[in-house]
């Protein structure tokens, strides 16, 4: 859907504005091979407009260099936050270490219950102890970070071509490790749209990944 933006607005009062001052001059462009009958009046407005043109086109680019810049910087202090919020590495290595080691896990963590996180989605808080529910709102926290930068990347809010640099393995491995865990809570949400970005991105990724030529 189209979205009108500043930017656009701004683009779009430029090329209104080349237009409207144009179009009283057609029939001086129409007359163009007669340059000779052009009288200095004609000369100045055929300049004036290129030099509208040229401006027009100029704001254009600027705007759409700003709007890059803009964000680009701001998928880079997402990124950077991301790097300094510890409690969503800690959040992230607990849930991998009980995927990838569930009956070490346990041993160390007596107070976890249930065998796997699906399990743990599908259970009633009354029926966890205290380990499972801190690997359910480690999980929680986990998701939903990685969805709203799903989110943000699949409307175009975030630069994709920078996040992917950064994190494209981190987010096809997280769903890779998550799938089962998400359609758990879905069924039990009953909403198939849950963490949809997510999974979209970690798809278009996985058919994509990153490749040498695209570091340069």
């Amino acid at each position: 859907m189209f979205k009108l933006t500043e930017s656009r607005v701004a683009v779009l009062i430029a090329v209104s504005a080349f237009f409207i001052i144009l179009i009283p001059k057609v029939p001086i462009f129409i007359d163009f091979a007669n340059f000779n009958g052009w009288q200095r009046s004609d000369v100045f407005v055929f300049i004036q407009t290129i030099v509208i043109a040229i401006s027009a086109v100029i704001a254009f680019m600027t705007i759409n260099a700003s709007k890059k810049t803009a964000k680009e910087r701001a998928t880079l202090d997402i990124i950077i936050d991301d790097y300094r919020d510890t409690n969503l590495f800690e959040a992230k290595t607990d849930i991998y270490d009980f995927i990838d080691n569930t009956v070490e896990y346990k041993s160390r963590n007596k107070d976890v219950s249930k065998d796997a996180l699906a399990e743990i989605c599908r259970s009633h808080d009354s029926d966890l102890q205290a380990g499972d529910k801190r690997l359910k709102k480690n999980l929680m926290l986990v998701l939903n970070r990685n969805e709203f930068y799903a989110s943000a990347l699949n409307t175009g809010l975030l630069d994709e071509g920078l996040f992917k640099r950064v994190h494209c393995a981190n987010i096809v491995k997280l769903w890779d490790k998550l799938y089962p865990t998400v359609n758990q809570i879905r069924q039990v949400a009953k909403k198939d749209t849950l963490f949809m970005d997510l999974e979209l991105l970690s798809a278009r990724w996985k058919a994509n990944p990153l490749k040498t030529d695209d570091i340069k």
